[in-house]
């Protein structure tokens, strides 16, 4: 008799994301040892086609409809590419920075580590000026990518040096690059290794490059240049030119808009759900927190920069407190970019977590990204602060402990009418954030414990449910005559502890 062989996972279409990105992210080692796998591992039902190309290729390759979406680091180009409507989104999404350093040799002709540690402006001032003496070269990737945009920026900032139409130093006239400026139209590996061999027949045999910290680290560590040393990094020196930020290196992701692709390609089909995936895996906190030890600890290739830093943080959330006392949770969010403006007037939202989790209230930050909850203890549970997302920021969570609220019940009045019925008056809290569980139980018993059917304990008398929102409580029960002792219980499991009232003496006759 033949049997069906059950299949060890469900038959799946396995559908492919293609995104055109950075060679800088490849070149780190980053797409292959931690994007591809963890993506797919993530969302098996995608097959992740990383093409490294320099950033101006890749927006132009998603524009041509030859990208699901793009992982780039220039946002002079990614802004003319969301406002020309090929963002999906309205704004790309922040994933990461590293920074950009100058690599040249140890004998260092341009005396760049020794006049120009930390100022990238007046580093390109000297190996220009050793290059002018023959006793330098500069390689560009000249290709538009990010880092030869990022280059121009650095150029267009010195003085002294004759720039050309495309931003470049110029030669005689004004025009082309002068004999030391070499474009190699090649990616970033391939950059730092053609200034590594530096082979310009009959010129100098030291060459420097501006590259990114991860690559250059990786051709480093793996020998694949073996003669070059950082030279220049940080930009944070006395008065360098462009301050700290200039060096910093963001890059975003974008998902590709298919209405905008198809006016010029209507045949192209994209795979939105696709690259929607992909941008959500890299602002996952799975793998915004592996970037910290990526390719180690000490000194990871690229910092994660999709959610905002939490700093100042404070919170009295500890033990157990009573209904209505004060919840103080406060901090200050900044974003993690460094240049980046405060994250001013933020809506945020105070919650308890979990299943029975509920929203507490809600605030904003000020000017400077600070924030205070100030609320009635209410709800027993996990804090936890909520952040949308916004601009170009994905949503977080923060977490800031755990408290239990304990229900407290205030007997007001009481009376007995004619034929032993009694009722009592008061006030319970807390009156919101309740599940609908909630429930006050006048219990009693008679203080001639030999006459009590509970013979002394107490008894639930009557139980009515409390209404959200309205402390106030009125609860009647018929009583036998005798001396009585009252008390009013609110129970609310999941939400609170439960809570007792003091005693009311009752006298029936």
């Amino acid at each position: 008799m033949a049997t069906a062989l059950a299949l060890p996972v469900a038959a799946m279409a396995i559908t492919d994301v293609v995104v055109q990105g950075t060679t800088d992210t490849r070149d780190a080692g980053l797409v292959d040892d931690v994007l591809v796998p963890g993506f797919e591992a993530a969302y098996p039902q995608y097959n992740l086609q990383y093409i490294a190309v320099g950033t101006g290729q890749a927006l132009t390759n998603a524009r041509a409809g030859q990208g699901d979406a793009v992982l780039t680091h220039a946002p002079t180009l990614e802004a003319t590419f969301v406002n020309d409507g090929f963002s999906l989104e309205p704004v790309g999404r922040q994933i990461f920075y590293s920074d950009y350093i100058i690599a040249g040799r140890a004998s260092d002709p341009a005396g760049v580590m020794t006049g120009s540690r930390h100022d990238a402006v007046k580093a390109f001032e000297r190996i220009a000026a050793a290059g002018d003496a023959g006793d330098a070269e500069f390689i560009s990737r000249g290709d538009n990518s990010g880092t030869n945009v990022q280059e121009k920026i650095v150029w267009a900032k010195t003085t002294g040096i004759p720039l050309n139409s495309s931003g470049e130093p110029a030669g005689p006239g004004g025009t082309g690059n002068p004999p030391w400026y070499h474009k190699v139209g090649a990616g970033q590996a391939a950059t730092v290794i053609n200034a590594d061999q530096c082979n310009y027949s009959g010129r100098s045999t030291a060459c420097y490059d501006m590259t990114d910290r991860g690559t250059f680290n990786r051709l480093i560590g793996n020998h694949s240049v073996t003669g070059l040393v950082l030279v220049s990094d940080k930009n944070d020196g006395a008065g360098a030119r462009g301050g700290a930020n200039l060096q910093f290196n963001p890059f975003s992701a974008y998902v590709v808009n298919p209405a905008a692709v198809h006016v010029l390609h209507p045949s192209v089909t994209l795979n939105v759900p696709g690259a929607m995936a992909f941008v959500d895996y890299l602002t996952s906190p799975e793998f915004q927190a592996r970037l910290a030890s990526y390719p180690n600890t000490a000194d990871p290739a690229f910092v994660a920069d999709a959610r905002p830093a939490l700093g100042d943080r404070s919170a009295e959330l500890e033990g157990t407190v009573d209904a209505g006392d004060r919840l103080t949770v406060s901090g200050t969010l900044s974003n993690r970019l460094p240049g980046s403006s405060a994250l001013g007037s933020v809506p945020l939202t105070l919650r308890t977590t979990g299943d029975s989790g509920v929203d507490i209230d809600t605030t904003r930050t000020n000017a400077s990204g600070q924030f205070s909850f100030q609320v009635p203890a209410s709800r027993t549970g996990a804090y936890q602060v909520a952040f949308p997302r916004t601009g170009r920021l994905s949503a977080a969570t923060y977490d800031f402990g755990s408290v239990s609220v304990r229900a407290s019940v205030e007997v007001d009045t009481t009376k007995v009418h004619k034929g032993g019925k009694a009722t009592v008056v008061g006030t319970a809290a807390p009156s919101t954030h309740r599940s609908s569980a909630a429930l006050l139980a006048l219990r009693g018993r008679r203080d001639n414990a030999q006459r009590s059917k509970d013979k002394g304990k107490f008894r639930t008398l009557v139980t009515k449910a409390a209404k959200p929102g309205k402390p106030g409580f009125r609860l009647g029960t018929e009583l036998g005559k005798g001396e009585w002792d009252l008390r009013v219980r609110y129970s609310d499991p999941g939400a609170v502890v439960a809570g007792e009232s003091r005693g009311a003496h009752l006298s029936v006759r």
